[in-house]
């Protein structure tokens, strides 16, 4: 079971830079500057079995990686349901798009520090569109993936994270989910197989 833990500015910059780089799991940091021009950091993380990469290979980053963007997913689309009913609910998990991004393995091993700063794109997809909420509703499982994909491109995981030294590349290799086979097309397949017996018997 995973465990989502936010840290307050105070909280987390409380803590020493030991204790930041060796959080286990996926920490997204988010910046704010208050009324005197005082940059703070505060951040949520994400840790447990589902979040935290067994090793620092491409397949175990984007498995944690959509992890995470999935359940921002699920939240934010239970969120805007249950504020029909109730416009006081509100979730820990923020829309705005994290500073950075910190990986360590279970072990506490670090992986990597990505500065979403840095890079050229102002959200990362971490909040679903009603788009992407309608799409969603219509085929989850091929929508999530291809949503956490498509993020895991956009910030470049894989030539950031894997153990060997790889080119900078457009697009992770990674497999698409496969496609669901309509029931319909399955039993007429059958329906199919059952004629040419038949056709078969009375020769």
């Amino acid at each position: 079971m995973g465990t989502i833990s936010k840290f307050t500015a105070v909280q987390f910059e409380a803590m020493s830079e030991n204790a930041k780089a060796n959080l286990v799991g996926v920490t997204l940091v988010y910046r704010s500057t208050n009324s005197k021009g005082e940059i703070h950091e505060s951040a949520v993380n994400f840790s447990g079995d589902e979040y935290n990469p067994a090793n620092r290979t491409q397949n175990e980053i984007f498995r944690v990686w959509k992890n995470v963007v999935s359940t921002f997913w699920n939240v934010k689309i239970l969120e805007a349901s249950l504020k029909k009913d109730n416009g006081g609910i509100a979730t820990k998990l923020r829309s705005s798009t994290p500073a950075a991004i910190m990986v360590n393995t279970a072990d506490q091993k670090h992986v990597e520090k990505w500065d979403v700063e840095a890079s050229i794109w102002q959200r990362i997809g971490l909040v679903p569109t009603k788009k992407d909420m309608e799409e969603c509703a219509r085929d989850y499982k091929k929508k999530m993936h291809k949503a956490a994909k498509a993020s895991f491109d956009a910030l470049n995981f894989r030539a950031k994270f894997d153990d060997d030294k790889l080119p900078e590349m457009e697009h992770a290799d990674i497999p698409e989910e496969p496609e669901k086979q309509p029931e319909n097309k399955t039993e007429e397949k059958k329906s199919g197989q059952k004629s040419a017996t038949n056709k078969g018997s009375k020769k």
